[in-house]
């Protein structure tokens, strides 16, 4: 009776995974800053993570990085040439709601990674390059 308890309790924490904390609120987004302008930096998703990949010889300072105009998080920086790989789940909205990454357990849908930005804080933000996963393509869309 014990075990059963044990895995009922487990298995209502692990499907509770909706993610708003007030304190984790982040700035909201600012839609004066937003340009057209990108970078070939690339940002691919593998389940709850995303992999900067900047091939490029842009180097970026201490940055917010913005994930479809409404979640965000700091970063120490950008090098040229760098790879990182960042958790979803840290990525905050301006009313302290995490980034829906879906994950194993997961009792929220997930939110494809359509626009990312990186905003310096100056007069504008530029783009990267999001790079669909496979699963969100659709094949037979001219069939």
């Amino acid at each position: 009776m014990l075990c059963g308890a044990v895995l009922l309790t487990v298995a209502m924490t692990g499907c509770s995974d909706h993610k708003y904390s007030p304190s984790m609120a982040g700035p909201a987004y600012p839609f004066q800053q937003h340009t057209t302008d990108t970078f070939a930096v690339q940002v691919f998703r593998d389940g709850t993570q995303i992999t900067i990949v900047n091939a490029t010889a842009t180097a970026w300072g201490p940055s917010r990085l913005w994930l479809n105009q409404r979640f965000s998080r700091t970063i120490s920086g950008l090098a040229a040439g760098e790879t990182r790989s960042l958790d979803l789940h840290t990525f905050w909205d301006e009313d302290g709601e995490s980034f829906p990454a879906g994950g194993f357990m997961s009792s929220r849908q997930d939110m494809p990674v359509r626009l990312v930005e990186i905003d310096q804080g100056d007069s504008s933000m530029v783009g990267f390059v999001s790079i669909p996963r496979r699963s969100e393509l659709d094949f037979n869309a001219d069939r």
